[in-house]
């Protein structure tokens, strides 16, 4: 079926979309404003408008300025027609509305730039990034900027590493010392502080023997602080009741991984004498944070380093273990 010949044809917008009608844009409108004699608008765009349209499109504008106007700049056409106009013409429908949410997207980056940026301001990739709210806003973070400060943080003063070392083994914690928190829970006091927690932590990441020594004093603390340990052998008499061993593995949550360690050490301060059995459900809490201290779990406290076993195999072709390797070495 032959189009019929327009003047619009040579630049018809949809000259495919127009032999699948079998009718010109012209003729379309031209019949729909001789029956519509109470509306003198057809309900399709003209060629003229469907140019006009395309380019706003391709030069970025939203369809809200191109239907809206007013302060949304010149209306090209209402937004009825325009979805009129891309139901009876598929293929350009389908163009133009890959153009409006393109525009649109590109139009929400620029009401907010921050929080469609790719990298931070120092080159980072942000597909890694954290939000958190402050000021009752939302924010987003760097996680390789929050590296290179803690790599990089404050400077290291004369004496601050010699009076941290010293508060630790007078009975200071941690958290006082970087935060001013003193023991028992009070109120932060600023005058507390004896280093930059950046600092310390840098400081023992880059000082294996000093963090050993941080343990070393965290562990003898712990040590103190469990009433058991410091208790001399024979001090309780414990009678053997047959009903302990369904009473104490029930004190025990059942999901945690050391269950059966943690009751048979229970048993063994109980047989030793240094556990009290009336006092067993207040000592309690002392057996599995001990457990948890023994087994920190797959990776170690500081570094990435992975937590190994010395039975683990050195090589995937050979039999040697890690373990060989350290007491007797590599090629012995």
């Amino acid at each position: 079926m032959s189009v019929p010949a327009s003047t619009n044809c040579a630049v018809c917008p949809h000259q495919a979309d127009c032999q699948k009608l079998g009718t010109c844009l012209d003729e379309i409108n031209t019949a729909q404003l001789a029956t519509r004699r109470s509306c003198p608008y057809p309900t399709l765009m003209t060629p003229a408008q469907v140019l006009e349209c395309m380019k706003a499109l391709q030069d970025g504008l939203t369809l809200r300025r191109i239907t809206g106007g007013g302060k949304a700049g010149k209306m090209i056409v209402s937004l009825t027609k325009f979805k009129a106009h891309c139901v009876a013409y598929p293929e350009w429908g389908a163009d133009a509305m890959r153009l409006v949410k393109a525009n649109a997207k590109a139009a929400d980056a620029l009401k907010s730039p921050k929080l469609y940026k790719l990298r931070c301001k120092h080159g980072h990739s942000l597909a890694l990034r954290y939000t958190y709210r402050r000021y009752g806003y939302v924010c987003r973070g760097c996680r390789g900027c929050d590296r290179h400060r803690n790599a990089n943080a404050g400077v290291l003063k004369p004496g601050q590493i010699e009076r941290a070392t010293a508060a630790l083994r007078n009975g200071a914690t941690i958290n006082q010392i970087i935060h001013g928190r003193p023991t028992g829970g009070k109120y932060y006091d600023r005058k507390l502080i004896l280093i930059h927690p950046s600092v310390f932590y840098r400081y023992r990441r880059a000082n294996p023997e000093y963090n050993r020594l941080v343990l070393d004093v965290l562990e003898a603390r712990i040590c103190l602080r469990n009433p058991t340990s410091i208790v001399a052998a024979g001090t309780f008499q414990y009678v053997w009741d047959p009903a302990d061993a369904h009473a104490i593995p029930a004190m025990i949550p059942d999901g945690f991984p050391g269950k059966n360690d943690v009751v048979q050490s229970i048993f063994v301060g109980l047989i030793e004498g240094r556990l009290d059995r009336a006092q067993l459900k207040q000592h309690i809490r002392w057996f599995l944070k001990d457990y948890n201290r023994q087994h920190p779990g797959k990776f170690a406290k500081f570094g990435s380093g992975r937590l190994v076993s010395l039975d683990e195999a050195r090589f995937e072709d050979g039999s040697g273990t890690i373990g060989d390797n350290v007491t007797r070495g590599l090629w012995d």
